[in-house]
């Protein structure tokens, strides 16, 4: 019991955290092609909250840090952002989307080196929503199609896994 308090407080201090250092979104332009090189670290910073609390909060915070993401993903003049479809995998859910983006996100801006290869992009994203499905923290509902990405990922098989997607 101690263990799951402990856990529970931890979870909420580092979403305490995350919470306090968002940035002001509003505050950033996005409107001209030169805003989106140094509006980067405001996007991973909407990324990483996203891909740090439970899907579907429904919170202000949340709302701000998606619509941000999104509006610098299809802006942005230095990354191309190639949405395949989650449905087979993910289901339908719009929550399940943004994770994806926010993923996808994180990958490109943390490995720019290999933001331009597709295939590379493609697999650090189901990486990281692999990860993150896999956190009972995050509470999403997991498919059978979920649980075969999640082992598929752990057990180092993830790119073999997503041939068939």
């Amino acid at each position: 019991m101690r263990k799951i308090i402990f856990t529970l407080s931890l979870l909420f201090t580092i979403a305490m955290g995350y919470t306090q250092s968002l940035p002001d979104y509003d505050a950033i332009p996005l409107k001209a092609e030169g805003d989106y090189k140094p509006a980067e670290g405001a996007a991973l910073q909407a990324s990483n909250y996203l891909l740090s609390i439970p899907v579907r909060t429904d919170t202000v915070e949340e709302a701000k840090s998606a619509a941000f993401m999104i509006k610098w993903m299809m802006g942005t003049p230095d990354y191309t952002f190639s949405m395949e479809s989650t449905e087979e995998i993910m289901g339908n859910d719009d929550n399940i989307m943004t994770i994806y983006m926010a993923a996808m996100t994180k990958f490109c801006l943390e490995n720019k080196s290999l933001a331009k290869d597709q295939a590379a992009v493609k697999i650090g994203t189901w990486k990281i929503i692999a990860d993150y499905i896999d956190n009972p923290a995050h509470k999403v509902k997991q498919t059978k199609k979920m649980k075969k990405l999640i082992e598929a990922n752990k057990s180092g098989k993830l790119e073999e896994f997503l041939k068939d997607k």
